[in-house]
């Protein structure tokens, strides 16, 4: 019988660990008690966030932690998170400023069918494509992919994100609603110009063919 975890986990002449540092046993703690994954633990990510922390407190010795973070509740995290996300979104959006071309791919979570909206841009490389929104709940009939893809469009636009084409994923629904040659697609039923310019082109959404 072993007479602890250690003795049993450090058998047959298993390498004995060194003495962790203070700052190595607190991750190593706060990644056990709030169960977060090993992959996480290890990522560049983590890494830099802490290395971060660690170059601001080298560089800030005379500020107090509650200066630097304050402790916030939920709710004001969560009001904050979203900021910051918009922000970054914001920033992402700019690089899409011009002409760009919108995919529409539409799947299933349970009963519920999703619709997501990614910008691309194939004439610059080294934009990824962007997912600008995702509609839970999705109707999925032809006049509600108009509704949407119509918002979406004005609404880029508004941006300072022309639309030049619609690249669906093949569905009957879509190609109707935004298929330039459809006699009830958005470009042959609406006046606006933002849409009667579109072209729609019946690809994988995920083509870098605009």
């Amino acid at each position: 019988m072993f007479k602890n975890l250690e003795s049993y986990i450090f058998q047959n002449g298993a390498p004995v660990p060194k003495n962790l540092s203070f700052f190595e046993q607190t991750v190593f703690n706060f990644v056990g008690k709030r169960n977060i994954s090993i992959s996480t633990a290890v990522s560049e990510d983590f890494y830099d966030m802490l290395k971060i922390f660690y170059e601001h407190g080298q560089q800030n010795p005379y500020s107090t932690f509650q200066s630097v973070y304050p402790h916030i509740s939920r709710t004001t995290f969560t009001k904050n998170f979203i900021i910051n996300s918009n922000l970054i979104k914001t920033r992402m959006l700019k690089k899409f400023s011009g002409f760009a071309c919108l995919a529409i791919d539409s799947g299933k979570v349970g009963p519920n069918t999703i619709l997501n909206f990614i910008l691309l841009n194939p004439l610059n490389p080294e934009l990824t494509p962007l997912l600008y929104e995702g509609i839970y709940g999705f109707q999925g009939n032809y006049e509600a992919y108009k509704k949407e893809v119509s918002r979406i469009v004005i609404e880029l636009n508004n941006l300072g994100i022309q639309v030049t084409g619609v690249v669906t994923d093949n569905l009957r629904a879509q190609l109707i609603a935004t298929d330039h040659r459809e006699d009830r697609s958005i470009q042959k039923t609406s006046n606006n110009n933002n849409l009667i310019g579109i072209k729609g082109f019946e690809v994988n959404p995920f083509s870098r063919r605009c």
